[in-house]
């Protein structure tokens, strides 16, 4: 391999090829390149990004395309450009390293390793000069002080040894949870929806936990805050009012500004997150943001192949956010004799011009009862501006397909099937389950996070493997479709086989027949825009278990919610689907099982939504023996209504759905 050239037009990642001809010698993040780094004992510059991220475009302009910059880069460090995307191991360790440095977390992530790989500096976005001084004041001091260099980076690895290490074997204190639910609530946004704090995401699986705790609990000032978080987001800035899709995040706490990546991963979760919030209250904007949503991705992140690519950049024609912004001419142009009132509805302003242009959004929610009567005058005036954007050039697309982030999509889809049963969502979603299958499994036992035609395939990853058994068992269970039992369960096993760690009692990020390089394995625990990999397994792992009657595996979700129990007590906020999977112990989700194919079964799950409770159909005739066992006691009492089962038993049936109960929680 030539080191003293740029590597990246042999990557395959389509961040990697965006820096393929910058003037700094970069390689990729395999295991000879760091041995060329130990050889040389040379330091390592480790720089991480992903391709729709806006900052990595600024810096790569701004100092990795500049010829001094990439003289004294080349000079003094092996350099190393890693996707985020595909390598999340190597982001989660060394963004771990620069939050305990003292930096907050971002993107790109700049750090400089030793040649062993541990850490001594990071940081992100830096503007060319400062970046330039840091290189050479680093590249100096090695020269002259390798020991203090060695000493700090040994404090840096012990520390987030002991932050990647979840205490086990502290009794669970449900005082201090339920205490720290309600300081969590203190954050509450009670005027624009969300918690009090910008930059503001999202966060689906934040909302799904307090739908969950509201419904528990007959809390109804907590369930309006969520429906009033919901509605705020679709008609802000965050939804784009004139294509559909969410936005990463807003810069503002209005969710006014976005920051205007979208990602395949945001868009799966809220699909799914508005269709459950339907079966709840049946909110009109909800089916309609459904339906749009999935209009969206389908038009702009379909692949020919039938996945999905994972998102569509923040930047176009130099500028973030050129593509989704209008200048007054053309909001003028567009709107004619109803510029002034349609500008009002919409937010074109003057005082809330962003860069002198205007994002748009439903701006007077004070008043927005009155907005659904103006709905139909709403969809023109937006539909009228469609021709001004297809004569910018769109946003570029990171066409990577991820396993895991297509796993979220399926999940998604089911939650619409099971909350709109008389749309095609179902059918969608068992195509999506099947393309999935057959594209991402390499047929050795193994999976492929992101598979590229002429390259080797990338090996999955545990979030990989949790979000796809997540839902493959879920699609099974909303769809009736015995095969997708057989493919969960065969998916929770190679998670178990290959992920998971019996002296931790928890799944660690990189399989263990794949070469580690980084200091340690890494234990996704923390739940954040998407759920972590080790709760969604916990979840898996409680309702297969129950399903295929493996005691086993339920023994392994406590455990793995025991070594957890107290961060989830002191810290629920960073531990969503922990804390709701806490809200449903000791008995842990319920399957409410329903057999044969009645439309009025579907209809009434599309109304009700219980806590803790999963709809479970079967069919009269399946062979699986959870549902013939069903089947027999159904014939013996005449009844096919709902059972709720848990540990291989069922408690007598229940006429309707809406009568199942999670019988304990806390």
């Amino acid at each position: 391999m030539n080191f003293f050239r740029n590597n990246l037009d042999k990557a395959s990642s389509p961040y990697l090829l965006q820096h393929a001809n910058n003037p700094v010698y970069w390689q990729m993040w395999t295991p000879e390149v760091l041995y060329e780094a130990r050889r040389q004992n040379k330091l390592i510059l480790l720089s991480i990004g992903y391709a729709t991220c806006h900052w990595c475009h600024v810096m790569e302009k701004e100092s990795f395309s500049d010829p001094l910059v990439a003289e004294i880069m080349n000079s003094h460090y092996i350099c190393i450009k890693v996707d985020r995307e595909e390598l999340p191991e190597v982001d989660a360790y060394y963004m771990e390293a620069v939050q305990l440095m003292g930096v907050p977390g971002g993107w790109p992530l700049n750090c400089v390793l030793l040649p062993d790989g541990k850490p001594v500096f990071g940081t992100t976005y830096l503007p060319r000069e400062r970046w330039l001084r840091i290189l050479s004041e680093l590249a100096q001091l090695w020269a002259e002080d390798r020991p203090q260099f060695e000493e700090y980076a040994k404090e840096i690895t012990s520390r987030i040894e002991s932050v990647n290490n979840p205490k086990s074997g502290q009794a669970w204190d449900a005082a201090l949870f339920f205490q720290n639910l309600s300081r969590w609530q203190t954050s509450f946004d009670e005027v624009y929806g969300g918690f009090k704090r910008a930059p503001k995401f999202p966060l689906p699986i934040a909302w799904q936990f307090w739908l969950q705790y509201a419904l528990l609990n007959e809390d109804h000032k907590t369930a309006d805050h969520v429906h009033r978080t919901l509605s705020r987001m679709v008609l802000s800035g965050i939804y784009d009012q004139v294509e559909g899709g969410f936005f990463r995040y807003s810069t503002d706490i209005a969710w006014h500004i976005p920051h205007f990546e979208k990602m395949l991963y945001d868009n799966a979760q809220l699909l799914g997150l508005y269709a459950t919030a339907h079966r709840h209250r049946a909110e009109p904007l909800y089916r309609q943001v459904v339906k749009q949503t999935l209009e969206w991705l389908d038009q702009n992140l379909r692949l020919a192949n039938g996945l999905y690519a994972s998102g569509l950049d923040a930047d176009s024609e130099g500028e973030e956010g050129r593509y989704y912004v209008f200048t007054a001419e053309e909001l003028k142009a567009a709107w004619g004799k109803d510029y002034c009132e349609a500008a009002k509805i919409l937010g074109a302003r003057e005082e809330l011009q962003w860069e002198g242009h205007f994002h748009l959004f439903f701006s007077d929610l004070d008043n927005s009862e009155e907005w659904p009567a103006l709905r139909e005058k709403c969809d023109a005036w937006l539909k009228a501006l469609k021709p001004f954007r297809k004569r910018k050039a769109k946003p570029a697309l990171d066409n990577k397909a991820l396993m895991g982030w297509n796993a979220l999509l399926i999940k998604g889809l089911a939650e619409a099937a099971l909350a709109f049963p008389n749309e095609d969502f179902m059918p969608r979603a068992l195509n999506l389950a099947s393309v999935f299958w057959n594209h991402f499994r390499l047929g050795d036992g193994r999976w492929c996070r992101a598979r590229y035609e002429g390259h080797t395939p990338l090996l999955a990853r545990a979030d990989d493997l949790a979000f796809a058994t997540e839902a493959l068992t879920y699609l099974a269970a909303v769809s009736g479709c015995d095969s997708l039992w057989g493919q969960a369960k065969e998916l929770a096993e190679t998670a178990i086989e290959q992920f998971y760690d019996p002296h931790k009692g928890l799944f660690h990020m990189q399989s263990r027949s794949d070469t580690l390089l980084i200091p340690s394995h890494m234990y996704e625990v923390q739940d954040s825009v998407t759920p972590s990999a080790n709760s969604v397994m916990a979840f898996n792992l409680y309702v297969l278990g129950n399903f295929w009657g493996k005691s086993e595996w339920i023994a392994l979700a406590s455990r793995m919610m025991e070594t957890m129990a107290s961060e989830v007590a002191h810290y629920p906020s960073a531990h969503a689907l922990w804390a709701m999977l806490r809200l449903y112990l000791p008995e842990g989700p319920v399957l409410a099982v329903a057999l044969g194919e009645e439309a009025e079964q579907r209809k009434e799950v599309a109304e009700h939504l219980v806590a803790g409770v999963l709809p479970v159909f079967g069919a009269l005739n399946s062979k699986l023996e959870f549902f013939s066992t069903q089947g027999k006691r159904n014939s013996s009492s005449g009844s096919l209504g709902w059972r709720a089962c848990h540990l291989s038993a069922c408690l007598p049936p229940e006429p309707s759905f809406s009568r199942v109960r999670l019988k304990s929680s806390g």
